[in-house]
């Protein structure tokens, strides 16, 4: 198969990651909870102590309700700004895949690794919502590959 109609794939693959993604209101009570955390953090100024409805929410990591008000700070509140960190994030690990690929294998298997992470119908959708687990998983790939990028 030809590099090109490979770049051409995984480019239409991550398309679904940032279009239409402020189109839908909030899924679920998880996802108000990385929304809703990020805006009042910027309404009180305290980016150290998370609250939801205004009681301290500290049983999650505070690092994606600051990549959240970030996005809020530039971009205004919306569904769409809430989400990009995510997508962001989803992309970062489509990239890691390629690179992971890239490290052990040819350029043709680091885009088919790229290819085949992007369209998995689980990831995108997890992609398009704001919960933390995009984020964990892209540390931790990224771990991986800067472990795999040393050792070669």
């Amino acid at each position: 198969m030809s590099h090109l109609v490979l770049v051409g794939l995984l480019t239409a693959a991550v398309l679904p990651y940032v279009i239409g993604l402020g189109d839908s209101t909030i899924w679920d009570a998880n996802e108000a909870f990385y929304a809703e955390t990020p805006r009042e953090m910027i309404e009180s100024g305290d980016y150290i102590n998370p609250s939801f409805n205004y009681y301290p929410r500290f049983n999650k990591p505070v690092l994606s309700y600051w990549a959240v008000a970030a996005s809020y700070h530039m971009f205004g509140v919306s569904e769409l700004s809430e989400r990009l960190p995510i997508a962001f994030s989803a992309i970062v690990l489509i990239a890691t895949a390629f690179g992971l690929g890239r490290a052990v294998g040819t350029y043709e298997s680091a885009l088919l690794a790229g290819i085949i992470l992007a369209t998995a119908p689980r990831f995108l959708m997890f992609s398009r919502r704001i919960i933390i687990d995009m984020w964990i998983t892209m540390f931790m790939a990224l771990t991986l590959l800067f472990f795999v990028l040393a050792e070669i």
